[in-house]
């Protein structure tokens, strides 16, 4: 038989053992849980660093970012317009070309109705016939710039396109600005990748297009084509520009959807038949008494805006403003009437045929 002496040495022994795997035990807990506290805090630092490198873009993103864009873009749309619309001016011996009722209703896409009728209408050598073709070429040209930029990804099909924006609409209204623009950064970025092709391929169309649709409105006015040399010569100055404005406008697109600006900017074009504000609007010539209330028929020069959250932006459902930031020009009923009225109204082409049949012609330019 063991003695008292050595059962109670084996209990101790035992004891010792069961206290020994009880701290093994808890030592193994402790090295996952340390491990998992490892893995983690290497998670939350790749995130800080990821959250760090959007928060340096947001710190380095001014307004002027965008704006200086925009800006420079109208400049290249006025002075190609200026440029080009001179050229038809010019006596040219290349015989008529009066374009057909499927190109009027093709450059009517994007040029609006009433500019395209009043240079079917009006007089060539009217004092300010070529300012009318200046100011159609840049509706044509500020059309294809809100074109580029409208979708949430330039080159995207509009269903998708739709969708998307309809959720990236129900995130910026119910989420903090910061959480809005790191998804939309993160998704632009990712849908652009898929789109690069789509991208290059439209932005080529819209290069080549440009041309003739200028020559369409040139031919609208003056009921001519121009000579070949001199039509070759406009084709590739009118390439060249518009290369260079939707290269512009694609990176406008892309730094206001991919970059974290502190307001969030987008391109301002008027719709044609909104009333014109002097708060929110420009003209391009000044008129004698207030043009509040007047139509807006085209827009000349894109303005921007940018939306802020009134209140609180964690808290759902705060409001959300679109504040105007730069002014767009625009183009009215009342400046239309006013471009084709110096002195008495000029002839147009149409009474110039009554003339010649012995009819009186209308003066009046209200139509235009």
């Amino acid at each position: 038989m063991f003695s008292k002496s050595s059962t109670d040495a084996k209990a101790r022994d035992d004891t010792s053992k069961a206290e020994i795997r009880q701290l093994q035990s808890t030592i193994a807990s402790l090295e996952a849980r340390l491990e998992k506290a490892q893995l983690e805090k290497i998670r939350q630092d790749t995130e800080l660093e990821s959250l760090r490198k959007f928060s340096s873009v947001y710190d380095t993103s001014h307004a002027s970012d965008v704006t200086d864009i925009i800006n420079s873009v109208n400049n290249l749309t006025a002075q190609l317009a200026g440029d080009i619309s001179q050229e038809w001016t010019i006596p040219d011996e290349k015989g008529p070309s009066v374009p057909d009722q499927k190109s009027i209703d093709y450059i009517k896409q994007f040029v609006p109705h009433k500019l395209v009728d009043a240079l079917a209408a009006c007089d060539p050598r009217h004092p300010r016939a070529r300012l009318l073709l200046q100011y159609s070429m840049q509706a044509y040209t500020q059309c294809t710039v809100q074109w580029i930029t409208k979708n949430f990804c330039y080159g995207t099909e509009s269903e998708f396109d739709r969708n998307i924006k309809d959720i990236s609409r129900r995130i910026r209204e119910h989420e903090s600005q910061a959480t809005y623009g790191r998804w939309r950064s993160l998704t632009h970025r990712h849908i652009q990748d898929n789109v690069q092709y789509i991208q290059s391929s439209r932005s080529k169309h819209v290069i080549n297009a440009a041309p003739h649709d200028f020559h369409l409105l040139g031919c609208f006015l003056t009921g001519h084509s121009l000579t070949e040399p001199k039509l070759k010569e406009v084709i590739e100055d009118t390439e060249e520009v518009m290369k260079e404005i939707v290269a512009k406008m694609v990176k406008f697109a892309t730094m206001t959807r991919q970059q974290i600006i502190s307001a969030n900017f987008s391109i301002y074009q008027p719709r044609a038949g909104d009333y014109f504000r002097h708060s929110r609007h420009e003209l391009p010539i000044a008129l004698e008494d207030d043009a509040d209330n007047d139509l807006v028929l085209a827009t000349i020069c894109s303005g921007t805006r940018k939306f802020e959250k009134v209140g609180r932006e964690h808290i759902e459902g705060s409001k959300v403003n679109w504040v105007v930031h730069d002014k767009p020009q625009v183009i009215t009923a009342r400046v239309l009437h006013e471009l084709l009225k110096i002195g008495d109204p000029a002839p147009t082409r149409r009474h110039i045929a009554r003339k010649s049949q012995d009819t009186p012609p209308s003066t009046n330019t209200e139509d235009l």
